[in-house]
């Protein structure tokens, strides 16, 4: 029930997002403006669109921290977009033994990165998990990355654990993980899924918007 009211509580607040958009681009002067793209900037899928109405701003509201931390997001954003093929990496899973993205060809691999530490990230995973048994025998499977660090191992693990989290789990426990990097991560949870072909058809997609495109590509049971 809990899940349920702060899943309606995230729609209605992504459904203010146009009204925000529309001020932002009334009132490129205004400094409640760049507060107003940084807050949406948070949510990486929405990066496209705040793109738009950042290049509106004045140049006196790009060169503010906030500005720049946008545009780094902005460019980080651009890494990684949907249609093109999927970058490799090799992280060690929890017993350290290297696990390369590649070894899942032929599969829909959901690429889930995430943390501990990271409260919608955990409010998250029961839907990846409802996800990944309704479609584990459909060629589909969930490979996780952590951006925990070293320090944070143990919580980490507990978290696997205390989620019931039965696919891979991997991370590099640097400070800034190789694979985030390479993928564009700016904020968490993020996601990217890629189909047998090796190529990625979706990017952050969460909730009902997950469970509605694996019962396009899959079907529901």
């Amino acid at each position: 029930m809990v899940n349920l009211i702060k899943a309606k509580a995230q729609t209605a607040y992504y459904e203010t997002f146009p009204i925000q958009f529309s001020f932002v681009d009334k009132h490129p002067n205004s400094y409640v403006s760049l507060l107003t793209l940084s807050q949406i900037a948070r949510t990486s899928k929405y990066l496209p669109r705040v793109a738009k109405s950042f290049a509106k701003l004045s140049i006196e509201l790009k060169e503010m921290p906030e500005g720049k931390k946008i545009a780094k997001d902005i460019l980080e954003g651009k890494k990684i977009s949907i249609g093109m093929m999927a970058k490799d990496f090799i992280q060690n899973d929890i017993n350290g033994n290297p696990v390369r993205l590649s070894t899942y060809q032929n599969k829909y691999v959901l690429v889930d990165f995430w943390a501990s530490w990271c409260q919608p990230c955990r409010e998250e995973n029961p839907n990846v998990l409802a996800v990944y048994h309704q479609y584990k025998e459909k060629n589909f499977t969930v490979l996780s990355v952590s951006i925990d660090v070293l320090a944070n191992k143990a919580n980490w693990l507990n978290a696997i654990k205390e989620d019931q989290l039965p696919w891979m789990q991997v991370s590099d426990l640097k400070k800034e993980n190789e694979a985030a990097k390479l993928y564009g991560v700016t904020s968490i949870p993020s996601n990217v899924l890629i189909d047998p072909s090796g190529r990625i058809i979706a990017k952050d997609i969460k909730g009902k918007e997950l469970r509605d495109k694996m019962a396009e590509l899959l079907g529901a049971k």
